[in-house]
């Protein structure tokens, strides 16, 4: 503070003279821009300390305070469970326990007249129609699927 009364004082007497008026308006002039100048300082320095304490906060929050995943974790390692293996060299049995059973497909392939036989067998008499290379089985030779 007292830096800033030197420099106000050098300035008022390196000044051009003023009138009594402009004089009393200087002095009266002179707390408020005082009191502005240490307000401002204060200002700065609590902000710059403010930034400091939040971020030196923030590092001992993250550092202090594992966060959820880590407390989920269980402090001591979790047993492993034991599985017995067994290697199986040699067995014609192991083949026979697991083969994979073929399904055969769902199509069954017949010719005209086993067709037509079929048909008949469950008194459906219509059937096939041959036109232009191209076959067609009728409607009412089909089950309907909304049935």
């Amino acid at each position: 503070m007292a830096d800033y009364d030197k420099l106000f004082e050098q300035a008022l007497a390196e000044a051009t003279p003023l009138s009594r008026a402009a004089q009393a308006r200087r002095v009266a002039m002179r707390g408020d821009l005082s009191s502005a100048l240490v307000s401002r300082r204060r200002r700065r320095v609590a902000v710059r300390a403010a930034g400091v304490l939040g971020v030196v906060l923030v590092a001992v929050l993250l550092f202090r305070n594992p966060s959820a995943e880590d407390r989920s974790r269980p402090s001591a390692a979790p047993q492993r469970s034991v599985v017995d293996c067994a290697i199986v060299r040699d067995d014609p049995e192991v083949l026979a326990r697991y083969a994979v059973n073929v399904i055969p497909p769902a199509e069954v392939w017949i010719d005209d007249d086993a067709l037509l036989a079929l048909l008949a067998s469950v008194n459906r008499r219509t059937g096939l129609i041959r036109t232009a290379g191209r076959v067609i089985v009728t409607g009412d030779a089909v089950d309907d699927f909304t049935e």
